[in-house]
């Protein structure tokens, strides 16, 4: 079996569509089209290991160096699993509810690439950024921090999301740095 064979078969036993593999690996679809017909053979470790992880198997599986799909076994939907990375959570959720990286990144008003890395965990997100990110998809900062295994909708006292958003928009920068420190404040508090 071809590398890309392996790439196509793993992909659709994980009900993976390409745009799914494309957006986690931040290529169109055409080219892990291309992947998956062998017209790019050759893959580079930083493109190789990224999608053996999409494909939760070991870079070795996907270049025929091992004959057993090393799969990640933890035994739960990784939307579920406390001990995943806030990047992973970010993922998850991103692609559980159909959001492109695109969508997520212009209403956070980031380029795509730093959300990318938000998921890829080589950046922290700030407070202001992390509670924009709970209000786009109605989750609590717990389960993205990963405190919390349930993605429960913020409370009652946020449903007006859309109106805090607005709020949000029309504070200048000292202010939001302002409201930024405050809200660390809220979460050492809640922590005491």
């Amino acid at each position: 079996m071809t590398i890309g064979e392996r790439v196509k078969a793993r992909r659709l036993e994980l009900g993976l569509s390409v745009d799914e593999v494309a957006d986690a690996l931040g290529k169109n679809r055409a080219t892990v089209y291309r992947y998956e017909s062998n017209e790019i053979e050759k893959l580079p470790t930083t493109v190789l290991e990224p999608l053996a992880k999409v494909l939760k198997v070991s870079p070795g599986y996907l270049m025929g160096w091992e004959d057993e799909e090393t799969k990640e076994d933890d035994g739960k939907d990784e939307i579920n699993n406390l001990q995943s990375t806030v990047g992973e959570r970010l993922k998850s959720i991103r692609m559980k509810k159909g959001v492109k990286v695109s969508e997520i990144a212009k209403e956070l008003g980031i380029s795509e690439r730093a959300y990318r890395n938000y998921e890829n965990n080589e950046r922290d997100l700030s407070t202001m950024t992390l509670l924009k990110i709970c209000l786009y998809f109605d989750v609590s900062s717990e389960y993205i921090l990963g405190i919390d295994d349930k993605t429960k909708s913020l409370s009652p006292a946020i449903d007006g999301k859309k109106a805090l958003e607005a709020k949000l928009e029309t504070l200048s920068t000292e202010s939001l740095e302002e409201l930024d420190k405050f809200m660390d404040y809220l979460l050492w508090k809640e922590e005491q």
